[in-house]
């Protein structure tokens, strides 16, 4: 794996900068920190309700009714070890083995292990530049099937940054109707981080007569660089969070009660530092794609969010895993290869990094493509 070899490099002393990873490389907000060393000093340590704490639910409720206009209360909600949790949860406790889940290319390659592991068939619908790098309902239609069970969307996408509007759900929402046995995974992880004039909507919001079969996933970990903190949590139909309830219960238990403490500091006192965490990511995005701009032979794949940049390197490679092993190799710049992410040939660049990172690792891209004879 190049991320072990990144690893042994930097052992080595030789200078490596990751833009391979999903974190956040911006530091947790202080009134976090402060809400979670303020819980350990008080005790505050023991086990919470297993679907999580009362009062970081009905924070999550609050925000999501506030944000999109949508009637969540707190037995909408469940709090998971992360949203990788929730979103395992919601997948393990509605399928049997053979069912189908339908999964947009590009795509986050978890979603894909994810439905092996409950014994699903991932459905791959490729999705190019033509539409945006969404979804179309011409396309969902054609990939329904009788053992469909699930459709996973995210918005803003990873690893493009493809944010769905209003016009683009309306219209699966019309496909969805047709098919009741159909549940939608809506993740919005990255609902931050939506530039360019774009808004980020919820699908429940756009498409309320399917809000009791969206399960919606979100967590804090992007939004306030709190990755490590182990918080993300799903929003759906009461029946469905009792029954993701039960089993992580046998799997984690509660969330970490410290971690809580923290998510529920930065919902509710945490914008000016959310603000300007994504005013960042957003000033590191324009310094990307400005360097990467007078790069020949480059081209970023549009999108109007998130925290990636997915670049096209076809004129210097067939292969993109060739690609990136040799940009590390010679430049100590690590990238994930678009084919995990079920596009090729594409490399994904991580822009939450600090900007000197940024200039550092675009300049070294830069170099290397000079040697590839552009």
């Amino acid at each position: 794996m190049l991320s072990k070899k990144a690893r042994a490099l930097s052992a080595q002393g030789k200078s490596v900068i990751n833009f391979a990873s999903g974190d956040i490389d911006f530091p947790t907000p202080d009134v976090a920190i402060e809400a979670a060393l303020k819980a350990a000093r008080s005790g505050t340590v023991g086990y919470t309700n297993v679907d999580g704490e009362g009062r970081l639910k009905a924070a999550i409720a609050s925000a999501f009714r506030t944000a999109h206009g949508v009637p969540v209360h707190d037995d909408n909600v469940i709090v998971s070890t992360g949203s990788k949790q929730a979103l395992y949860n919601g997948l393990f406790v509605t399928t049997e083995p053979g069912d189908e889940v339908i999964i947009p290319a590009p795509y986050w390659s978890s979603y894909i292990d994810m439905a092996v592991m409950a014994g699903c068939t991932p459905v791959i619908v490729p999705c190019d530049a033509a539409s945006g790098y969404k979804l179309t309902a011409d396309a969902l239609e054609s990939a329904i099937s009788p053992r469909t069970r699930w459709l996973i969307l995210t918005s803003p996408s990873s690893p493009v940054g493809a944010v769905y509007g209003v016009d683009d759900l309306l219209a699966l929402g019309a496909i969805l109707i047709r098919h009741p046995d159909v549940l939608i995974l809506w993740d919005e992880l990255y609902e931050a981080f939506v530039c360019n004039g774009h808004s980020h909507l919820a699908f429940s919001a756009v498409a309320p007569t399917l809000k009791d079969r969206i399960l919606t996933v979100g967590g804090v970990s992007k939004s306030y660089a709190m990755m490590g903190w182990r918080i993300g949590w799903g929003i759906g139909a009461p029946e469905l969070i009792a029954e993701m309830a039960k089993i992580q219960s046998q799997i984690t238990s509660s969330p970490s009660s410290i971690g809580q403490a923290a998510a529920l500091a930065a919902l509710v006192d945490g914008a000016a530092a959310r603000e300007a965490l994504v005013q960042r990511v957003a000033e590191n995005r324009q310094m990307a794609t400005d360097m990467i701009g007078t790069m020949d032979g480059l081209r970023i794949a549009a999108g109007a969010g998130g925290i990636y940049l997915f670049v096209d390197v076809s004129v210097f490679a067939n292969d993109d895993r060739d690609f990136a092993d040799a940009l590390l190799n010679e430049t100590g710049v690590l990238v994930l290869p678009g084919a995990d992410c079920g596009a090729s040939p594409y490399i994904r660049i991580n822009i939450a990094r600090q900007p000197p990172q940024i200039e550092a690792g675009m300049k070294r891209l830069q170099q290397f493509l000079r040697t590839r004879g552009r």
